[in-house]
């Protein structure tokens, strides 16, 4: 039977009046029934998490006298992935909130992605310094997600992706190159034997995800050297057959990114024309499930050829989207939502039985998570319904969260400063924020309007957030990160074009007003963002974006300083300014000349090595 305790905590959080009779009633073959009159309802559920969406739903139609309502999903799993691993690990009120709002929407998974934030006996320097999880906070949130009837499912990394612990001299025997593990070595084996072994320790699932995505360089790093050329394919499967051993020595049926597989047909293009070949077919372990990722495509049939290519690997097929919030401060929802109907819609046609919602925090996890929720709804829609309209997820956004889907939808402004950049998959509000005010590299992509749109854009977001009930955190913070934009998104441009005409009055100005001012709204905007992150994080990791919001703070005390040394005295000159502009990265198609993707902090500050 569905927890009472949690119905009635929930009952509590959404404001469900309290004189109404809720009945719960638990029937294996029933769709989930709705059955509300006047103040008695009576709710038929399969499975738990279907009994707690029953509650989102009578408080979305409160206001009915009489209400009735039958669904039956689509797919027998839907849930999400919660990246713990990319700089933020999700402190436990977060995850909680974050659990809560997922059995709401009538989701019965939650994967938690941890490449080194999880304990593993003997290795202390395994997620050392990182935020790691211990066994009794793992066990505290696996119990706290059963009582939901959700199945957190532990998802770790056992070949590649795992540069942070193979930084450290203690993981250098089973080190293969700088992100991936060593195979076909004993030493790699008795590691991942104590990693799967944690999780058992930790997780109640039969289930687990393994990883093996993205394993450039098997066979071509220590394993050369150690034994000369071995065939890569020939090494993964090897490595691949032992890990599924050590996965079934401690019951747990495993899961894998399906990539490498179709990269080693397609000359590594993931998405490449040529499905897997019968030799890899055989090569998949018969107890393997394989996960198609795909955040990326626009058209219908490139998901309908991967969907149709996986399933011609004989092999169960679990689909993963994507919730773009892993290119920097800002989130891309509407390009989510269009690219998830797309999926979601080949999924339903393909016979796909189970998906998950993935939300990256690529390159310092820099964008809130409580920004995928549009996203989750509709994937939540997608299995309760086969669809979801944009007011259908509008109303249960509303309900789940005290804001609307136009709400959520602000939350994309700061990527949108010129009409050139709407509906385009650009991020220049982080490369804009971190570029050098001197030697800015991106300063040829930018048009006059920027400055007097990013001050509009501030205004709404932080209207927005005096407004919002639960989640002010996320427009407070975007907003006041537009404050900084209309002060600096052009500076560096201005600055050049003062230098050049030799104006030593504007280079004044900007030296003695506009950078200080500029210096006061980073400060005002490191100190929202660190509210954001130590409501949804552990404080492990900020110390990245404190060092990255320092080194432009010194480079605007130098930037003002270097400016008046010039105004003073003209043979201080600024040769920086002089240098002609190139376009970025050789970005000189139309379509990249004004708004781009570029998501790397360490190439986005400056053209010298760091």
């Amino acid at each position: 039977m569905v927890n009472s305790n949690r119905v009635e905590s929930c009952r509590r959080l959404l404001k469900l009046p309290a004189n109404w009779a809720l009945h719960f009633q638990q029937q294996v073959d029933s769709p989930l029934l709705i059955d509300k009159k006047g103040n008695d309802i009576q709710v038929t559920y399969r499975y738990d998490a279907e009994a707690f969406r029953a509650l989102l739903l009578l408080k979305e139609n409160a206001a009915k006298q009489d209400f009735h309502l039958s669904e039956t999903p689509r797919f027998a799993h839907d849930g999400v992935m919660v990246d713990c691993s990319r700089n933020g690990v999700p402190n436990l009120p977060a995850l909680k909130r974050f659990i809560t709002n997922s059995a709401l929407l009538g989701l019965d998974v939650l994967m938690l992605y941890t490449e080194d934030v999880y304990p593993i006996p003997n290795y202390p320097y395994f997620g050392y310094q990182r935020g790691r999880y211990s066994q009794e906070e793992l066990k505290e949130i696996d119990a706290f997600a059963a009582s939901f009837g959700i199945e957190l499912v532990p998802c770790i990394e056992t070949l590649g992706h795992l540069g942070n612990p193979l930084g450290w001299a203690a993981f250098e025997p089973i080190k293969e190159n700088d992100f991936v593990l060593l195979p076909g070595e004993e030493a790699t084996y008795r590691f991942l034997d104590a990693a799967v072994a944690s999780c058992r320790a930790c997780f109640r699932s039969h289930r687990i995800h393994v990883g093996m995505d993205e394993t450039g360089g098997v066979g071509f790093g220590k394993s050369y050297l150690l034994h000369g050329y071995q065939d890569p394919l020939g090494l993964y499967v090897k490595h691949l057959a032992k890990v599924v051993e050590i996965c079934q020595r401690y019951s747990f049926e495993p899961m894998m990114w399906s990539d490498m597989f179709f990269r080693f047909a397609n000359a590594t293009d993931y998405y490449g024309p040529n499905p897997a070949t019968p030799e890899l077919k055989q090569d998949v372990p018969a107890a393997m499930s394989l996960v198609y990722w795909d955040y990326y495509h626009d058209d219908f049939a490139t998901y309908q050829r991967m969907i149709t290519n996986h399933k011609a690997l004989g092999k169960p097929v679990i689909f993963a989207g994507g919730s773009w919030r892993w290119v920097g401060f800002a989130p891309f929802i509407e390009r989510s939502l269009s690219r998830s109907r797309l999926a979601l819609k080949a999924c339903l046609e393909g016979g796909i039985n189970e998906v998950f919602l993935t939300g990256w925090g690529d390159n310092g996890n820099e964008c809130a998570f409580a920004t995928m929720y549009p996203a989750l709804v509709l994937y939540a829609e997608y299995s309760y319904e086969g669809h979801a309209e944009d007011a259908v997820i509008s109303s249960r956004l509303k309900a789940l969260t005290g804001n609307s889907l136009q709400d959520f939808l602000l939350l994309d402004l700061p990527n949108q400063p010129s009409k050139t950049c709407i509906g385009k998959l650009a991020n220049p509000c982080k490369y804009l924020f971190y570029q050098d005010p001197i030697g800015g590299l991106f300063d040829k992509h930018l048009t006059p309007d920027y400055p007097a749109t990013y001050a509009k854009y501030a205004k709404t977001l932080l209207a927005e957030a005096k407004k919002s009930p639960h989640y002010a955190y996320m427009y407070d913070t975007l907003g006041k990160l537009c404050l900084v934009l209309a002060l600096k998104s052009n500076l560096g441009a201005d600055l050049r074009k003062a230098y050049l005409a030799k104006d030593k009055l504007t280079l004044k100005r900007i030296a003695e007003v506009q950078i200080p001012a500029c210096i006061k709204a980073i400060r005002v905007f490191q100190k929202s963002l660190e509210k954001e992150w130590n409501l949804e994080c552990k404080p492990y990791g900020f110390d990245i974006l404190d060092g990255r919001i320092g080194w432009l703070l010194e480079r605007l005390a130098t930037a003002k300083r270097r400016a008046l040394g010039y105004v003073h005295d003209p043979s201080q000159t600024i040769p920086e300014l002089a240098e002609p502009l190139l376009y970025f990265d050789c970005r000189t198609s139309e379509y990249d000349t004004e708004g781009m993707m570029w998501n790397w902090w360490a190439k986005n500050v400056s053209a010298n090595p760091l």
